[in-house]
């Protein structure tokens, strides 16, 4: 017996037929069949995973507006509760030394968002302050007015999120 024949009735025990050298493989059919499975569950389970990402995004966000409301408590506790000079200092930015009550992040343009945009904190009167995060999406900017609403006055306007405290 030679080797081919060998090879072929070796091949061919395993699967009821005999199998030729070249022949082993899937058909087309059967690999459009498998790739029309994949698409299907991707687009199934696509708007799910978005939302799981989206949605670690928008805590991050609640994460960076809950430090700068904590950082503007803190100045106003430590400045006679007046929020006075608040946008003076956060527009120099985190400093160790001079400004350590802001987030390490945060720069004189503010501090980044997992949106892309940027966290700004501001005096709007001796008595109130504001925290701004700009390019956030409608959906994540509702979530985060429902998260604030307890803490003061959020609202959302062309993917700018405001909060007004006090």
């Amino acid at each position: 017996m030679d080797p081919l024949t060998r090879r072929v009735r070796k091949i061919g025990k395993n699967s009821g037929r005999p199998v030729l050298p070249g022949d082993a493989g899937f058909t087309m059919v059967e690999i459009m069949a498998v790739l029309l499975a994949i698409a299907i569950l991707t687009w199934l389970l696509l708007p799910k995973i978005q939302g799981f990402l989206g949605g670690g995004k928008v805590a991050a966000t609640e994460e960076s507006i809950q430090g700068l409301i904590d950082t503007a408590h803190s100045f106003a506790a430590t400045n006679g509760n007046l929020y006075t000079g608040l946008g003076a200092k956060a527009a120099q930015g985190y400093s160790a030394s001079t400004n350590p009550d802001l987030p390490t992040n945060y720069s004189s343009s503010g501090s980044p968002n997992p949106f892309g945009g940027s966290g700004t904190l501001t005096e709007t009167g001796p008595y109130s302050f504001s925290v701004t995060e700009t390019l956030i999406p409608a959906g994540a900017c509702n979530q985060l007015v429902n998260h604030f609403l307890s803490e003061g006055s959020p609202s959302c306007s062309s993917s700018t999120f405001t909060f007004e405290g006090q």
